[in-house]
């Protein structure tokens, strides 16, 4: 990455608050990324701590995390180089939007079945935001098909409680969680997250 003209610092931070490196923004003061390895000599621990506490802690202060296993490094460096610049460009894993073929574990479900559950997959970010709509949440959904890619993102707001919802489109996807001081602060994030999203292509459902 430093031949690539990037500034990289290494172990920033300490114990789970700690990222292996962390590529300085070149725009503004800070990190615009932060990176997490394993040893591939090693076996990887399958942990909560590895793949949730330890990212999340990273989000809930601002920053975009990306783990890359040692493995990857090993078998295709040109590939985890073009994913890392990939996330700084546009602020997103484009690996997340690889499509994989599922490994058959049971026989296909009858036609009726399979296009009621296609359906419930579908409409299920817009339900979630219909209940947090009825709880007294301001909730802001917006969507993004282009090509192959067809994402969903969603942000809650509960009081200073924002929750950011977000995955491709006919998925459950993944949630994150952030409280802030003040329901004026939150507001103010959601609000920035939202033109974020709008100046990347998105729209609102």
């Amino acid at each position: 990455m430093r031949e690539r003209g990037h500034q990289v610092h290494l172990n920033v931070g300490r114990s789970q608050f700690r990222c292996d490196l962390a590529i300085v923004d070149e725009s503004a003061a800070g990190y615009a990324l932060a990176i997490l390895l394993d040893n591939p000599a090693e076996a990887v621990s399958d942990s909560v701590e590895r793949y949730v506490f330890r990212p999340g802690v990273l989000r809930s202060f601002g920053w975009r995390v990306l783990d890359i296993p040692g493995k990857d490094w090993l078998d295709n460096p040109g590939a985890v180089l073009q994913r890392i610049e990939a996330m700084l460009a546009a602020g997103e894993d484009r690996a997340l939007e690889q499509m994989v073929d599922p490994v058959p574990l049971a026989p296909p479900p009858a036609p009726a079945a399979a296009a009621h559950a296609a359906h419930l997959a579908q409409v299920a970010p817009t339900a979630e935001a219909a209940l947090d709509a009825a709880a007294g949440a301001q909730v802001r959904s917006l969507h993004f098909e282009q090509g192959a890619s067809r994402k969903f993102w969603r942000a809650s707001l509960r009081d200073a409680e924002l929750t950011v919802s977000y995955g491709r489109i006919g998925s459950t996807g993944q949630s994150l969680l952030k409280q802030f001081e003040t329901p004026e602060r939150a507001l103010r994030e959601m609000e920035k997250l939202v033109d974020e999203k709008l100046r990347k292509g998105y729209v609102e459902d």
